[in-house]
């Protein structure tokens, strides 16, 4: 038990947790008795009939088998039925008073958080002297105590009622006595779990409603679990829950905290045997699937057995087969909106409605509406068609104690410039340390500034996605590995779900895919890419913080394909003055993409080689400042690299070794001369001459870029051996 505000010897007790459907308990009670009773009935029939056919059977050897053969089947059936009915009056009487506790627990809940509010504001908590408690301290503090009195009752009558219920169905369950009156079928084929309850192999309803039960709380022993559940589980089979209730059923068990790949196939294939009006209905009585969004792979098993881009797309066929898909994107659409497999226009349209609707509600934390308007913002601004791809909620925060609970995590999301519809190439940008959808109209700029850049030169329809689908790491967090960990398991998803979805849409065969990454972001993404299913086409990192060396020692360990000189598309780039990047590779712990024995293209971003373009200036993607860029800002050469690797035309772009840099180093040096005119000798200018023209200019970068482009424009790329 929480004691918050305590001091002096006052502190506010919360009440402990009482949740429970006491409703869905005594209905299915009630009717699992009644059927329990009709079953014996229809037995008692049948056996005196089953005489009737002993004319039909004229062997003398099996007469008497066949006659006697259900003489006992009316008593055991009968003794089951009062067995099950005795249970049937003790799971009501308990479904009705843990109902009335539940609702006493909620009063008092809400009274403690009025008491603690007071209690801060009070000269109870004071350390010092003063004049002491004043009457209206005195007042609260019998008031506290009246109530802390009250919960600690509250919390006995619950432990009297888990004891008291569970002893009873224990006894029936055949630990007090009445072993005989449970029978147990278990003749050839037959199926054993139609006993009552079976106290010691447990019960199949165990799996479906997890191991906080039906109930969500309290300790009651195995026997009162397993009869419970297994209630349940008899009256969905009798047909007593109809689909909405085994929807919500279903729910409850894919938001668990051991859900499974087929629990959420489960749920899905329910869903799509559900008519417009039970979807309607369902998500009226679950209002939480359209607040929280359903759990991503976060392991390896995970990850093989969650339903594929494949089984998606299948599901949406289904849909369109009876006619609801548009009363599944309506009421459910943050189910829609991020089921791999749906066709990305109309995961659009469901991601953009929940986003209108999450964002119209009033109980929005600060975290969450800060970031849902930022995603917001993202969608609204620059050219291209914007698509949200996907939109995750993260799961409900869940209360391990009394008081407040934890926050619910931030909001992530996709969002693509250009339709991976009907794109001939999707490209996956995967930012780095300090990213997030708080900025999500940078994220969305830089994908906006690849989308232009691929378009260029070419006839192919392109799509970039600004992936921020895990949560980033901070400057605390950046030299540990659990955010790249955690999502790796997502962006895996992701990219097999669009090759999935692409597959069953597209006649074609699908697009071409790449995945761009930078800093933090290549451990993301190389990590995905040892998880992956489908490899992609290319993969290039920019700024890279330095691949685990447990992760991948080499480039063909990533599942990306391989080139026309058989070697893995897997590029990447280190400005020289990006001392971040550096920081970043720990030395035995992390390695450098850019080293040679690691098997990548390497390319400048120092303006050295084909294509020309401006030197990086730093670590970031953008810098937004006068004669300084970014990796992806246009005119840089790293964004005019990247352009041409996504576009397929990675060929075009020099690899650089360290004999192309010294060459192209000494290029600069000849000329290039330094201009100083001011006492302090410091450089103001840069006098370039090239072909017996001469140019100053202001920036060591515009030097390098007009060497570049003199040599580039003559198609000149010297051996590995130098000139």
């Amino acid at each position: 038990m929480f004691d918050q505000g305590q001091a002096a010897g006052v502190a506010v007790k919360w009440p402990m947790e009482i949740h429970g459907r006491w409703s869905t308990l005594a209905a299915t009670a009630s009717s699992w008795a009644s059927e329990s009773y009709a079953a014996a009935e229809q037995m008692g029939a049948a056996a005196a009939s089953w005489t009737g056919l002993l004319s039909s059977y004229r062997d003398s050897e099996t007469q008497e088998i066949v006659r006697t053969a259900l003489d006992k089947a009316p008593e055991v059936t009968q003794e089951w039925a009062q067995v099950a009915g005795r249970a049937s009056e003790v799971l009501q009487g308990f479904a009705t008073e843990a109902n009335g506790l539940q609702q006493r627990a909620s009063a008092l809940e809400g009274q403690a958080s009025r008491l603690q509010a007071r209690l801060l504001r009070s000269s109870l908590l004071s350390s010092g002297g003063g004049e002491g408690p004043s009457f209206e301290d005195d007042a609260l503090r019998r008031e506290i105590e009246i109530h802390n009195g009250d919960v600690m009752t509250l919390e006995s009558r619950w432990q009297d009622l888990e004891q008291q219920t569970a002893a009873e169905i224990d006894s029936i369950a055949g630990g007090g006595g009445f072993q005989d009156q449970i029978p147990v079928v278990s003749s050839a084929g037959a199926d054993t779990d139609s006993a009552a309850f079976d106290a010691a192999g447990g019960s199949a309803g165990m799996d479906r409603f997890g191991a906080r039960g039906l109930l969500g709380a309290g300790s009651l022993g195995f026997a009162f679990h397993s009869a419970v559940n297994q209630m349940i589980r008899s009256g969905n089979d009798s047909g007593t829950d109809d689909a909405v209730e085994t929807a919500t059923e279903l729910y409850e068990t894919v938001t668990s905290d051991d859900v499974t790949g087929r629990d959420l196939s489960a749920f899905y294939d329910h869903l799509g045997d559900m008519d417009a009006d039970d979807i309607e209905e369902f998500s009226e009585a679950n209002p939480q699937i359209n607040q929280y969004s359903m759990p991503l792979p976060t392991n390896e098993d995970q990850l093989k057995s969650w339903p594929t881009g494949a089984d998606g797309a299948a599901w949406w066929e289904t849909l369109e087969a009876n006619g609801t898909q548009v009363a599944m994107a309506t009421f459910l659409p943050l189910v829609t909106g991020n089921t791999n497999g749906v066709p990305y226009t109309a995961r659009n349209v469901a991601n953009r409605r929940s986003l209108t609707q999450l964002l119209d509600a009033d109980d929005l934390q600060r975290n969450q509406r800060v970031r849902l308007e930022s995603i917001e913002q993202s969608l609204k601004e620059g050219g291209g068609e914007r698509v949200l791809l996907s939109l995750n909620m993260g799961q409900e925060p869940v209360s391990r104690g009394r008081g407040p609970g934890p926050a619910p995590t931030d909001p992530l999301a996709a969002v693509s410039v250009g339709n991976p519809d009907s794109a001939d190439t999707t490209t996956f940008n995967v930012s780095g340390m300090g990213s997030g959808t708080d900025a999500m109209p940078s994220e969305v700029g830089n994908a906006q500034q690849l989308y232009n850049g691929s378009r260029r030169d070419t006839s192919n329809e392109h799509a970039v996605v600004a992936w921020i689908g895990y949560e980033s790491p901070g400057l605390k967090t950046v030299f540990r590995d659990e955010h790249a960990v955690d999502g790796s398991w997502a962006l895996a998803y992701a990219l097999d779900g669009h090759r999935g979805t692409m597959d069953a849409h597209r006649e074609d065969g699908g697009t071409r895919v790449n995945v761009n990454a930078h800093s933090y972001g290549t451990n993301t993404a190389a990590r995905a890419l040892t998880h992956t299913t489908h490899p992609v086409d290319t993969y290039s990192m920019y700024g890279s913080a330095g691949i685990p060396e447990g992760v991948a020692q080499h480039a063909s360990d990533l599942n990306v394909t391989t080139t026309d000189e058989g070697r893995p598309a897997v590029y990447a780039t280190d400005a020289s003055t990006d001392w971040l990047s550096d920081v970043g590779r720990s030395p035995g712990v992390r390695q450098d993409p850019t080293d040679t024995g690691f098997g990548a293209y390497v390319f400048s971003s120092d303006g050295m080689g084909h294509p020309p373009g401006y030197p990086v200036s730093g670590h970031y993607q953008n810098f937004a400042a006068a004669e300084e860029y970014g990796y992806l800002e246009r005119d840089s050469q790293a964004f005019e690299a990247l352009s041409l690797i996504n576009d397929g035309r990675g060929d075009e772009v020099d690899e650089m070794t360290d004999a192309t840099v010294e060459y192209y180093q000494d290029l600069f040096d000849r000329h290039v001369e330094e201009v100083a005119n001011n006492p302090g000798r410091q450089v103001t200018a840069y006098r370039v001459e090239l072909g017996g023209q001469s140019e100053q200019v202001d920036t060591r970068g515009e030097a390098v870029k007009l060497v570049n482009e003199y040599y580039a424009d003559k198609d000149y790329c010297p051996a590995p051996e130098g000139p």
